[in-house]
C-alpha cells in the first residue's frame, strides 16, 4: 500500500474545446493521451471483468504536468495548430488516508493552419518535370489542413516517383519541404 505522505496519480483526463466535430475531438484526445508523461498515466487492471483495480499508481509531481503540456503542444503544432492553449488543474483528495491526485487538461487547439498553395522547385529539370506531371496525385493540396506527416509522406511519394524513373540515388535527404513564412503578418490564426 502507498505511503500516507506521498501523493499518487489516480486519474488523468483531457478535454478538447473548439470548433471541431465530436469525432475530431475524440481523435485529438486519443492523440493527446499518448503525449502524457508516463508518470501521469494510470493503469487499471480488471479481475474477472468485474472488479477494476488501479495498479501501481505513479507518484504525483507537477513537473510531469509541464512535460506533458509541452509534448501535447508539439503534437498540435505538427497538426497545424500553432497557437494552442493547454490549461491544467489538479485536485488532491484524501481517501482512506491516501492522497490521490486527479489531473485535468483542457485543450483549446485554436485555428488550424491550412495549405494556401503548393509548388515544386527542383534544380534538376527532369525531376521538376516529373514532380509537376505527378502533382495531381500529390498528398499536399490547397485548403487541406497543415500536417507535417502529410508533407513527409509527399516527400516519400516524390522520392518513389524519381526512383521508379531511374533516379536511384535520389533520397529523402535530397528533398526538403519549405513552409513559406515570408509574410509572417499574414499567418494570423484569427484571420479567415
Amino acid at each position: 500500500f502507498p505511503s500516507h505522505d506521498i501523493r499518487f496519480v489516480y486519474k488523468t483526463s483531457i478535454s478538447v474545446t473548439g470548433n471541431l466535430s465530436q469525432a475530431e475531438k475524440q481523435d485529438m484526445v486519443t492523440g493527446l493521451q499518448n503525449q502524457l508523461d508516463d508518470s501521469l498515466k494510470t493503469r487499471i487492471v480488471s479481475y474477472a471483468g468485474i472488479q477494476k483495480v488501479l495498479s501501481n499508481p505513479p507518484v504525483f509531481d507537477t513537473i510531469n504536468i509541464s512535460r506533458s503540456k509541452k509534448s501535447m503542444a508539439v503534437l498540435l503544432n505538427l497538426q497545424g495548430y500553432f497557437y494552442p492553449v493547454i490549461k491544467d488543474t489538479f485536485r488532491i483528495d484524501t481517501i482512506k488516508d491516501r492522497q490521490q491526485a486527479s489531473i485535468s487538461f483542457q485543450v483549446f487547439p485554436g485555428k488550424q493552419t491550412h495549405v494556401d498553395s503548393v509548388g515544386y522547385s527542383l534544380r534538376t529539370p527532369a525531376l521538376q518535370q516529373m514532380a509537376i506531371e505527378n502533382s495531381s496525385n500529390g498528398l499536399v493540396r490547397k485548403d487541406d489542413p497543415y500536417s507535417e506527416q502529410t508533407i513527409s509522406n509527399e516527400v516519400d511519394r516524390l522520392v518513389s516517383i524519381f526512383r521508379n524513373n531511374g533516379y536511384f540515388k535520389v533520397s529523402r535527404n535530397d528533398i526538403y519541404a519549405e513552409v513559406d513564412t515570408v509574410v509572417a503578418a499574414l499567418i494570423d490564426p484569427t484571420l479567415d
